[in-house]
């Protein structure tokens, strides 16, 4: 699997600056992160962000959980797709992501795990699911909106991992990951 490091903070905040337009020589200002359209000119619904606002303060509340979300694209929009309760496990998340070997999909899970020193580690992990089997159009629609989408669900994101075959995630990779905190 490829591990995609976030954006610093100075980063983003050099994403907020002006900057000169080669062809006038005039300044024009950048686009923000947190625009509702990706670079590929794919939007998320606000449902999007909701919901997955919810899902990442959840371990600090009380009341019902969920373990994974699950979005596509469709219609030229990102849509939540799937929510599961709790108690699903990593391969049942596997499972949603690949359903549909012609389409992709981006997934939010919240990883629970125990560290070296016995502590709990939570963690919100996103994946970029592209197979191999994906149309290359749907390949470059998926793979061009991934970080427009992401800074539009702001942070909370711990790890991004980008995967185009199941064995990219298998679930002692990615735990091992969370646990050396890589």
């Amino acid at each position: 699997f490829a591990f995609v490091p976030q954006r610093t903070h100075a980063q983003q905040q050099h994403e907020g600056k002006a900057r000169t337009d080669a062809r006038t020589d005039t300044p024009r200002a950048l686009e923000s992160s947190n625009t509702d359209e990706t670079m590929s000119g794919i939007s998320c619904e606000d449902r999007c962000q909701d919901e997955f606002n919810k899902f990442k303060l959840q371990n600090s509340q009380k009341g019902d959980k969920r373990r994974y979300l699950v979005f596509r694209i469709i219609d030229e929009k990102i849509k939540l797709v799937e929510e599961a309760p709790e108690t699903k496990t990593w391969d049942d998340f596997l499972e949603s992501l690949s359903s549909d070997d012609k389409d992709g999909a981006y997934g939010i899970y919240d990883m629970h795990c125990e560290g070296p020193d016995g502590r709990i580690l939570q963690k919100v992990i996103f994946v970029a699911w592209s197979p191999d089997t994906l149309p290359v159009k749907a390949k470059m629609l998926y793979g061009s909106s991934r970080e427009g989408f992401k800074a539009d669900l702001g942070s909370g994101i711990a790890y991004t991992i980008q995967a185009t075959d199941i064995s990219d995630l298998d679930e002692k990779e990615v735990t091992d990951m969370v646990v050396k905190g890589r």
